[in-house]
């Protein structure tokens, strides 16, 4: 779920040779007691050897800490440069080109997963998504409002949302909560909308903001957050997800109902509402 590419550790420079001087040889003699001044003179080696040991280790626990230093800082930038390039192709990416299913059909039981529109409805409609990405805050703004209008509203398809939020996104995961500890209360959906038209701005203190004015209590919703009280289901899209190959967002199951399984084969991106709605008119037309 991740491009980021491991990194090679910049080399630790050798450290400076330490010269202590030469040794005279060892040679076999009487016993004798060393003077006054040879025991001090041995003090004082001790004590440098000591000295240098220490620094040796001060230098090289110092060179340590800026490697580790180093690499963070390039981890931090690689990560930023990720989310500034999908940022873009968001914006800028194409659009028009019809999406390529997955070649095998997928099954999915998508009873607990929250979800809108006519529980017996024949069609319908997963997506797999993160609150963080932008290719699904694109989706969310120019899409997603169209096909519940003309679809699920109309008792015509199910639509269904399962989070899956991507390990570079630092932020999903917990956004994911939040909209389940909305969903306790019965505000899954407002909350949902609002953590996509936040712009990004998903930091925890803007969470809470995000939920207030839908009639929520607060304190309760602020215990399940701090508690992470729906991290577990959170963590059972994501395994689900997996277990079908999902690797990106949004990713959707578009396919018949099968009780509480929909049978249907994976679309992967974010594409414009024509494409969609010719493919739920060709699942329609099948009834």
């Amino acid at each position: 779920m991740t491009d980021s590419q491991p990194t090679t550790p910049p080399a630790i420079p050798p450290l400076a040779p330490l010269s202590v001087g030469t040794l005279a040889p060892l040679r076999r003699e009487a016993p004798r007691r060393p003077g006054w001044w040879g025991v001090a003179a041995l003090l004082v080696a001790v004590a440098s050897v000591a000295l240098v040991y220490q620094g040796l280790r001060s230098e090289m626990s110092a060179q340590n800490a800026a490697t580790r230093e180093e690499l963070q800082g390039i981890r931090t930038e690689l990560r930023q440069i990720r989310e500034t390039l999908e940022s873009n192709d968001a914006s800028d990416g194409p659009e028009e080109a019809a999406p390529t299913p997955a070649q095998n059909t997928v099954r999915f039981n998508f009873s607990g997963f929250p979800a809108l529109g006519n529980p017996r409805a024949t069609l319908v409609m997963v997506e797999f998504t993160d609150f963080q990405c932008p290719y699904c805050a694109r989706y969310h703004a120019t899409t997603y409002g169209a096909l519940k209008k003309a679809y699920v509203d109309t008792q015509r398809m199910r639509y269904v949302t399962v989070d899956f939020p991507l390990d570079f996104h630092a932020l999903a995961f917990k956004a994911a909560e939040a909209a389940h500890c909305g969903d306790q209360q019965g505000q899954y959906w407002p909350l949902h909308d609002r953590l996509f038209q936040s712009g990004g701005r998903l930091e925890p203190e803007n969470l809470l903001k995000l939920a207030q004015g839908l009639g929520l209590n607060m304190a309760a919703f602020k215990a399940c957050l701090d508690g992470g009280t729906t991290a577990d289901r959170v963590r059972k899209g994501l395994a689900q997800g997996e277990s079908l190959g999902v690797d990106g967002t949004p990713t959707f199951i578009i396919g018949r109902a099968e009780g509480s399984v929909v049978r249907g084969r994976m679309i992967v991106g974010a594409y414009p509402t024509k494409v969609f709605d010719d493919l739920i008119q060709s699942h329609l037309a099948l009834k």
